[in-house]
C-alpha cells in the first residue's frame, strides 16, 4: 500500500518536474485568448521546450523581471528572421505575411446577438428593425446613394468579448476587419453592397443579380482613383446566403457561404489625405457598411471582427526591424496596448521556452483547449 503510494507520488513528481506544469495567468496581456484578470486561468504546460515551434503558438516562457510565473505570450519570429511591427502588422524581411500563412483567429467586436445594432449602427429611413431582422427598403435609394447603407458608427476599437461573454471596451484603434452576415434578397431584388475601410482605402463587394445568378465586384477607391480588384460570376440559388468580407494583412478576400469567392492583394494602404506625418491613421467611425440599392434584402446575425492590432510602444521592432540570432525568438500579447512582451525585452533566447500550453483547466466553465 506505501509502496503503491510512493510510486504514485514519485510519477505525478516526474510528470510535473519534466512532462507537464500547471501555471496561472493573471493578467489580460493575451486577451482574448487567455484572460486572467477576473480570478485567473490555470494552464496545463507541456516542457517540450524549443522543439516543433512554429510562427503563432502560444508558449510559455521562464519568468523574468521579478515575475514567479512563466510568462505566457505569441511566437511571431523565428530564429534569423527579420521581425518590424508597422501599422499594426506583423512584418517578416520586407513583407507582411502571405495570405495563407497561419493566423490567429479573428477577434469579435460586435455579434447582433450580443450587442445592440441600433446603438452600434446608423441607421436610414431605408432600414427597419424586426426583431432579430435588419429590414432594407432600398427601392427609392438611387445607384450610389448611400441613404441604402448601415455603418458602423462606434470607432474600430481592440474591444473584444471575454469567455464569461462580457464587452471589454478598448483603446486603441485598429486597421483590419472583417464582416460576417446572413442575407436573403426580397422583391425587386437589389444590388447589395459589403464594404471595409483602411487608413485611406475604401474596399466595397458589388453584387448585382441577373436570371443566371450574381455578379461580383471586388473595387478599391482612394485618392488616387478607383480600380477593380476581381470580379466572378457567382451561383445564387433562392434562400439566405451567409456572407463574409474581410481585409487582412492588405489581402481582401470575400466568400460566399463559406467559399472563396474573390480575393486580391494590394501593396500597402493609402495614407489619409490629412495623415501628412505618414504615421498610418484609420478614421474612428464608419469603418464597416452594409446594405443596398433599388430592391428590398432582410439582414441577420451581423458580426464585425478584427485582426490582432500591434501598438507601436516599446524599444524593439518598432522604429526599425530586429534581426534575431539563430537561438532567438520574438514574442508578441494578444491584447498590445496592455502587454508587456518583446517590444520591451527585446529577443527571447530560445532556452527560456518552456513548452506549449496545452488548455486551461480552471475555471472549470472556461475549461478549453489551446490549439497550435
Amino acid at each position: 500500500m506505501l509502496w503503491g503510494a510512493g510510486l504514485l507520488l514519485a510519477v505525478l513528481v516526474f510528470l510535473r518536474l519534466f512532462v507537464v506544469g500547471l501555471y496561472v495567468v493573471r493578467t489580460d496581456s493575451m486577451a482574448p485568448t487567455l484572460i486572467g484578470s477576473t480570478g485567473g486561468e490555470y494552464l496545463v504546460v507541456r516542457f517540450d521546450g524549443a522543439r516543433d515551434l512554429a510562427r503563432q503558438d502560444v508558449v510559455a516562457l521562464t519568468p523574468g523581471g521579478g515575475e514567479h510565473e512563466p510568462r505566457v505570450k505569441r511566437l511571431v519570429g523565428l530564429p534569423g528572421e527579420r521581425v518590424a511591427l508597422r501599422n499594426g502588422d506583423l512584418w517578416i524581411g520586407d513583407a507582411v505575411l502571405p495570405p495563407d500563412a497561419p493566423r490567429p483567429d479573428w477577434v469579435p467586436v460586435f455579434d447582433q446577438q450580443r450587442r445592440d445594432v441600433e446603438a452600434s449602427f446608423r441607421f436610414t429611413d431605408a432600414w427597419t428593425r424586426a426583431g432579430d431582422a435588419l429590414e432594407l427598403d432600398a427601392r427609392a435609394v438611387a445607384p450610389g446613394e448611400g441613404r441604402g447603407l448601415l455603418y458602423l458608427r462606434q470607432p474600430l476599437h481592440d474591444d473584444y468579448f471575454d469567455h464569461d461573454g462580457r464587452f471589454v471596451e478598448g483603446d486603441t484603434v485598429v486597421g483590419d476587419a472583417a464582416l460576417e452576415v446572413t442575407v436573403e434578397l426580397g422583391e425587386p431584388v437589389p444590388r447589395l453592397r459589403l464594404g471595409l475601410t483602411e487608413m485611406g482605402d475604401r474596399f466595397e463587394v458589388r453584387l448585382e443579380f441577373g436570371a443566371d445568378g450574381a455578379h461580383a465586384s471586388l473595387l478599391r477607391q482612394n485618392a488616387e482613383g478607383a480600380a477593380v480588384l476581381d470580379e466572378a460570376d457567382l451561383a445564387w440559388a433562392p434562400g439566405p446566403h451567409r456572407l463574409r468580407f474581410a481585409n487582412r494583412d492588405d489581402a481582401l478576400r470575400f466568400d460566399l457561404d463559406g467559399a472563396p469567392a474573390l480575393a486580391a492583394s494590394y501593396a500597402q494602404n493609402a495614407f489619409m489625405p490629412l495623415d501628412h506625418a505618414h504615421r498610418g491613421l484609420s478614421a474612428p467611425t464608419e469603418r464597416v457598411f452594409l446594405g443596398g440599392e433599388g430592391g428590398r434584402a432582410t439582414f441577420r446575425d451581423l458580426v464585425v471582427l478584427r485582426d490582432l492590432h500591434y501598438t507601436p510602444r516599446g524599444a524593439f521592432a518598432v522604429d526599425d526591424a530586429l534581426v534575431l540570432g539563430p537561438s532567438e525568438v520574438f514574442v508578441l500579447g494578444d491584447n498590445s496596448s496592455h502587454s508587456r512582451d518583446g517590444r520591451d525585452w527585446g529577443p527571447t533566447p530560445l532556452r527560456e521556452v518552456l513548452g506549449h500550453p496545452l488548455g486551461v483547466v480552471w475555471p472549470p466553465a472556461r475549461s478549453r483547449p489551446l490549439g497550435r
